[in-house]
């Protein structure tokens, strides 16, 4: 009878071992196929949502370089900057309705905050909503100087603004004769962007997403 258990015992070891050893192979190749499909969805999702905010930024590049090349702001900023201390003169007044029209429509239609013309000390001289510019003078003071116009199109860090959370994207702006007269800013807010980045689909019930840049010291979650 001893003899028949340690029979029996050793069959089921030749038996089982194989069959343990190919379903613990099974199970460490499927966990590694399902993480694998795991972090390639999250992958595409992240580099789908980098996209749309890179299509976001682009847009708004395009659209200050554009504003650039406005004839209205060649002509009439250097007036608003001459006449900054006297807004009651008939000059500084037509320039400054002439500007309302375009600059309104752009700020209407990509959702800006805020639309600025500065000159290069950094002074507001001209803004589509007033009532930021108190609370923004010493960011534009510390933002902008005389030499900052020869770096083309600039991005703020991102600032909170009453309840919003905002950014600056800025570019220079010339004369008539193509002189550095000041800068053209955008005052972004942030909002779309964040529900941009902060969808959940194809996430599952407790997906996030997180921005970060690399740091010397490893990342930096913003």
């Amino acid at each position: 009878m001893f003899i028949r258990q340690r029979l029996f015992i050793s069959y089921l070891v030749v038996v089982l071992t194989p069959i343990l050893f190919l379903s613990c192979l099974f199970f460490i190749n499927s966990k590694k196929s399902l993480e694998e499909a795991e972090f390639e969805k999250l992958r595409g999702i992240a580099e789908l949502k980098v996209k749309n905010i890179e299509t976001i930024f682009s847009v708004l590049r395009q659209d200050i370089t554009i504003a650039q090349d406005y004839y209205n702001i060649k002509l009439n900023l250097p007036i608003l900057i001459n006449f900054k201390d006297d807004e009651t003169n008939p000059a500084y007044i037509k320039a400054k309705d002439m500007l309302f029209g375009q600059l309104r429509w752009l700020v209407v239609n990509r959702g800006l905050l805020d639309l600025k013309l500065i000159d290069l000390e950094g002074r507001i001289v001209y803004s589509i909503n007033k009532k930021h510019d108190e609370l923004e003078k010493g960011k534009t003071a510390a933002y902008f100087s005389k030499s900052e116009w020869q770096k083309g199109v600039r991005f703020s860090d991102i600032f909170v603004h009453m309840d919003h959370y905002a950014m600056l994207i800025s570019a220079p702006a010339y004369d008539l004769q193509n002189n550095p007269s000041g800068f053209i800013v955008f005052e972004v807010d942030m909002e779309p962007i964040y529900e941009t980045i902060q969808g959940t689909t194809g996430l599952g019930k407790t997906g996030e997403t997180l921005i970060g840049k690399k740091i010397a010291t490893g990342a930096l979650f913003l």
